[in-house]
């Protein structure tokens, strides 16, 4: 994405915050505790699914294998070679929602959710439109909360995605 784009992006969306105390409680809601609620529900929902153990079993071992692969070595390897500063560090301003000072490309908390929304794209088709919406949302917040930029959130959507079809391609459940 264009740096002045995404500058642009960026500055659109972060204007809603620090408007009003109830809108930042909802940013953080949506930035920090809205991806621990979908990890959980993505774990109940595959187990309520799965028709056994060793079902369920593997569906868990296939998620944790996308993000390994799309967080730890992909993510990994451009937050090594391309590390790019955060909005918050780069403009010196306090961030809605506290962070660390790691790279921001590509965003963590997109990779991580796009596997859980790319898993239930096989593990259960009927959650996947809902999670993809909360997932999104929850990205948008981490953007509006001044901890990424929007070419963080869209690249770690897009690796994760691409992981997660990739890997089922050689890794299907029998």
């Amino acid at each position: 994405m264009n740096q002045g784009l995404n500058q642009l992006v960026f500055g659109w969306l972060h204007k809603l915050s620090g408007i009003y105390w109830l809108g930042d409680w909802v940013i953080i809601f949506f930035a920090k505790f809205l991806p621990v609620i979908l990890f959980v529900w993505f774990l109940v929902i595959i187990y309520k699914t799965s028709q056994s153990k060793k079902l369920f079993l593997w569906q868990v071992v296939f998620w944790a294998l996308t993000l390994l692969v799309s967080w730890v070595a992909i993510g990994g390897a451009i937050h090594y070679f391309y590390p790019v500063l955060r909005p918050h560090v780069l403009l010196n301003f306090t961030p809605v929602v506290a962070d660390n000072f790691t790279p921001a490309t590509p965003s963590g908390h997109a990779l991580f959710l796009f596997t859980l929304v790319g898993s239930l794209y096989y593990f259960s088709k009927k959650d996947f439109n809902l999670f993809l919406v909360l997932s999104i949302l929850a990205c948008i917040a981490r953007v509006i909360s001044g901890n990424h930029w929007p070419f963080d959130i869209l690249l770690g959507a897009i690796i994760s995605l691409v992981t997660v079809f990739t890997l089922e391609k050689f890794f299907k459940y029998n």
